[in-house]
């Protein structure tokens, strides 16, 4: 780390003025969400499990579908939706 404002500078003009970049993926807290066992997400998958064995569940293919790519996108780091 550069000692002064004056180093970081001078250092800036030697490379470039280019800076390395990190982006960390979500993936992670995604993965921890999914494995949740709070009692809310108790009570979602419970409700769902009953919608689903009364027939009573109907998915929307479009949306569904919509939602694949869309979070596809944002965990591969693409900022196009």
């Amino acid at each position: 780390m550069p000692a002064s404002r004056s180093e970081g500078q001078q250092q800036n003009r030697r490379t470039g003025g280019t800076t390395d970049q990190v982006q960390i993926s979500n993936l992670s807290f995604y993965m921890a969400a999914a494995r949740s066992d709070s009692p809310a997400q108790m009570e979602k998958l419970s409700a769902l499990r009953t919608a689903v064995s009364g027939g009573q569940y109907q998915a929307d293919a479009n949306v569904v579908s919509a939602s694949i790519i869309q979070e596809s996108l944002q965990l591969s780091g693409a900022n196009w939706l």
